[in-house]
Protein backbone atom coordinates (compact mmCIF):
# COMPACT_ATOMS: atom_id res chain seq x y z
CA UNK A 1 0.00 0.00 0.00
CA UNK A 2 1.29 3.03 -0.91
CA UNK A 3 0.42 6.42 0.84
CA UNK A 4 -1.35 9.32 -0.90
CA UNK A 5 1.60 12.10 -1.04
CA UNK A 6 1.81 14.09 1.92
CA UNK A 7 1.21 17.89 1.68
CA UNK A 8 4.53 19.31 0.56
CA UNK A 9 6.69 20.26 3.34
CA UNK A 10 7.70 23.90 2.00
CA UNK A 11 3.50 24.11 1.35
CA UNK A 12 2.97 24.25 5.18
CA UNK A 13 1.18 27.05 6.64
CA UNK A 14 3.05 29.74 8.74
CA UNK A 15 0.87 29.61 11.66
CA UNK A 16 1.89 27.30 14.41
CA UNK A 17 -2.45 26.20 14.70
CA UNK A 18 -2.48 25.71 10.80
CA UNK A 19 0.79 23.99 10.91
CA UNK A 20 -0.48 21.64 13.48
CA UNK A 21 -3.98 21.06 11.79
CA UNK A 22 -2.02 20.58 8.54
CA UNK A 23 0.03 17.64 10.39
CA UNK A 24 -3.49 16.37 11.50
CA UNK A 25 -4.50 16.33 7.90
CA UNK A 26 -1.84 14.31 6.61
CA UNK A 27 -2.39 11.59 9.06
CA UNK A 28 -6.06 11.23 8.15
CA UNK A 29 -5.01 10.83 4.69
CA UNK A 30 -2.53 7.97 5.29
CA UNK A 31 -4.75 6.50 7.25
CA UNK A 32 -7.59 6.48 4.84
CA UNK A 33 -4.79 5.36 2.82
CA UNK A 34 -4.71 1.96 4.78
CA UNK A 35 -8.67 2.03 4.84
CA UNK A 36 -8.27 2.43 0.88
CA UNK A 37 -5.70 -0.65 0.09
CA UNK A 38 -7.92 -2.64 3.24
CA UNK A 39 -11.00 -2.89 1.11
CA UNK A 40 -9.72 -3.12 -2.22
CA UNK A 41 -7.64 -6.36 -0.97
CA UNK A 42 -10.99 -7.56 0.74
CA UNK A 43 -13.10 -7.44 -2.60
CA UNK A 44 -10.46 -8.57 -4.72
CA UNK A 45 -10.15 -11.29 -2.26
CA UNK A 46 -13.81 -12.07 -2.22
CA UNK A 47 -14.01 -11.55 -5.74
CA UNK A 48 -10.92 -13.36 -7.35
CA UNK A 49 -10.95 -17.32 -8.73
CA UNK A 50 -10.74 -19.89 -6.19
CA UNK A 51 -7.34 -20.93 -7.71
CA UNK A 52 -6.69 -17.78 -6.64
CA UNK A 53 -7.60 -17.72 -3.01
CA UNK A 54 -6.47 -21.32 -2.64
CA UNK A 55 -2.43 -19.92 -2.74
CA UNK A 56 -3.72 -18.24 0.21
CA UNK A 57 -3.37 -20.89 2.74
CA UNK A 58 -6.63 -22.38 4.48
CA UNK A 59 -6.53 -19.86 7.59
CA UNK A 60 -6.61 -16.83 5.20
CA UNK A 61 -9.12 -17.43 2.92
CA UNK A 62 -12.26 -19.51 4.42
CA UNK A 63 -14.18 -16.44 4.63
CA UNK A 64 -12.92 -15.17 1.67
CA UNK A 65 -14.37 -18.46 0.43
CA UNK A 66 -17.51 -18.28 2.06
CA UNK A 67 -18.62 -14.77 0.73
CA UNK A 68 -17.42 -15.99 -2.97
CA UNK A 69 -20.68 -18.80 -2.62
CA UNK A 70 -22.78 -15.28 -2.16
CA UNK A 71 -25.14 -13.78 -4.74
CA UNK A 72 -23.93 -11.21 -5.89
CA UNK A 73 -26.24 -8.36 -4.22
CA UNK A 74 -25.47 -10.46 -0.62
CA UNK A 75 -21.26 -10.50 -1.42
CA UNK A 76 -21.83 -6.65 -1.89
CA UNK A 77 -23.43 -6.24 1.19
CA UNK A 78 -20.81 -8.31 3.15
CA UNK A 79 -18.27 -5.79 1.81
CA UNK A 80 -20.33 -2.73 2.76
CA UNK A 81 -20.62 -4.64 6.21
CA UNK A 82 -16.65 -5.28 6.47
CA UNK A 83 -16.05 -1.91 5.53
CA UNK A 84 -18.20 -0.84 8.43
CA UNK A 85 -16.25 -3.25 10.55
CA UNK A 86 -12.75 -1.49 9.20
CA UNK A 87 -14.87 2.17 10.16
CA UNK A 88 -15.70 0.85 13.74
CA UNK A 89 -12.16 -0.34 14.28
CA UNK A 90 -10.94 3.40 12.90
CA UNK A 91 -13.38 4.89 15.43
CA UNK A 92 -12.70 2.66 18.52
CA UNK A 93 -8.76 3.34 17.70
CA UNK A 94 -8.95 7.47 17.25
CA UNK A 95 -10.82 6.98 21.02
CA UNK A 96 -8.19 5.53 22.39
CA UNK A 97 -5.57 8.21 20.80
CA UNK A 98 -8.05 10.38 22.81
CA UNK A 99 -5.83 8.97 25.82
CA UNK A 100 -3.03 11.65 25.49
CA UNK A 101 -2.48 12.51 28.82
CA UNK A 102 -5.76 14.96 28.97
CA UNK A 103 -7.68 12.06 31.23
CA UNK A 104 -7.41 9.63 32.95
CA UNK A 105 -9.70 6.99 31.24
CA UNK A 106 -7.19 4.21 30.80
CA UNK A 107 -6.35 3.18 33.74
CA UNK A 108 -3.55 1.18 35.47
CA UNK A 109 -3.99 0.78 38.56
CA UNK A 110 -5.34 3.05 41.60
CA UNK A 111 -3.06 5.87 40.88
CA UNK A 112 -1.58 6.02 37.39
CA UNK A 113 -3.01 6.39 33.81
CA UNK A 114 -2.16 5.35 30.51
CA UNK A 115 -1.82 8.29 27.77
CA UNK A 116 -0.79 8.55 23.93
CA UNK A 117 0.76 10.17 22.02
CA UNK A 118 0.83 9.53 18.01
CA UNK A 119 3.75 11.28 16.55
CA UNK A 120 4.14 12.82 12.84
CA UNK A 121 7.62 13.68 12.24
CA UNK A 122 8.70 16.08 8.91
CA UNK A 123 12.06 14.31 7.73
CA UNK A 124 14.59 15.05 5.41
CA UNK A 125 14.91 12.71 2.46
CA UNK A 126 18.78 12.72 2.26
CA UNK A 127 19.87 12.13 5.69
CA UNK A 128 16.09 10.86 7.89
CA UNK A 129 17.32 13.92 10.10
CA UNK A 130 14.20 15.20 11.72
CA UNK A 131 12.77 18.41 11.35
CA UNK A 132 9.41 18.81 12.44
CA UNK A 133 7.28 16.67 14.94
CA UNK A 134 3.86 17.03 15.38
CA UNK A 135 1.74 15.29 18.51
CA UNK A 136 -1.18 14.71 16.08
CA UNK A 137 -3.68 13.29 19.13
CA UNK A 138 -2.76 16.88 21.09
CA UNK A 139 -3.94 20.26 20.95
CA UNK A 140 -6.00 19.84 17.43
CA UNK A 141 -9.16 22.33 16.68
CA UNK A 142 -10.86 18.89 18.34
CA UNK A 143 -9.99 15.54 19.80
CA UNK A 144 -8.97 13.06 17.29
CA UNK A 145 -11.67 10.82 17.14
CA UNK A 146 -13.88 13.68 15.83
CA UNK A 147 -11.77 14.37 12.98
CA UNK A 148 -13.11 10.83 11.37
CA UNK A 149 -16.32 12.16 10.03
CA UNK A 150 -13.90 14.80 7.62
CA UNK A 151 -11.76 12.40 7.00
CA UNK A 152 -14.43 10.11 5.95
CA UNK A 153 -16.72 12.64 3.54
CA UNK A 154 -12.50 13.71 1.81
CA UNK A 155 -11.20 10.18 1.31
CA UNK A 156 -13.68 8.04 2.23
CA UNK A 157 -14.84 7.13 -1.69
CA UNK A 158 -12.50 7.04 -4.50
Amino acid sequence: MKPPDSIPYADLPDDDDARHEAAIEVFGRHLFAIRKSVASSISANVNASKESRNQMGRLHRVEYDAAATLTEDDREIALRLALKSVDLFIQRLLALFQCNGLSTDLKAGDQHAIAYELLLTFMRIDDLEPIETHAVNIDGEKIISEYFGRWLNRYGNG
